[in-house]
């Protein structure tokens, strides 16, 4: 009984909003950042004595960056699981997950409105090369394209990189 009422403290203190963080966050968080490891451990609070809640197995996946504590990140993932993870787990390296409601797959073009080349399964996980307008350059194995930003989770909308 102790160990529960334990873990529901811990999962209370910790859960805290973005607005809450935001002011300890530093100004240069990224608002996406990509899993560096093959494996990586999500935790209900910020430190290793924390429990574990979720353990990725997939490099690259992306989360989004709601807040910072010290070296820990409050990350969400493309299905709204929240948790903490170690900056050191994380890279800058861009990525998106094919999130399409519609159907179980996009199209993916040569060119920005030109020739469809192909299409990617929902769920996928794209390394992004740039994005510019409405279109990403992004590439899966050995298939590179341009895909449609409003099928990715991980890519803000009006965001433009090289």
């Amino acid at each position: 009984m102790k160990i529960i009422i334990l873990l529901i403290l811990m999962i209370y203190s910790f859960n805290l909003s973005a607005e809450d963080i935001s002011k300890k966050n530093d100004n240069n968080l990224k608002n996406f950042m990509s899993i560096k490891t093959s494996k990586a451990n999500m935790r209900v609070g910020p430190s290793e004595d924390y429990p574990i809640i979720l353990q990725y197995r997939y490099k690259n996946l992306p989360l989004k960056i709601l807040g910072k504590y010290e070296n820990w990140l409050q990350v969400s993932d493309w299905k709204n699981n929240r948790g903490w993870m170690h900056i050191s787990l994380l890279s800058n390296k861009r990525s998106a997950v094919i999130n399409k409601s519609e159907g179980d797959f996009i199209d993916i073009f040569n060119k920005p409105n030109s020739k469809k080349i192909g299409k990617i399964g929902n769920g996928n996980v794209l390394n992004i090369k740039k994005c510019i307008d409405l279109w990403c350059l992004a590439s899966i194995k050995d298939y590179k394209g341009w895909v449609k930003k409003d099928n990715l989770w991980g890519i803000i909308q009006n965001e433009q990189f090289d």
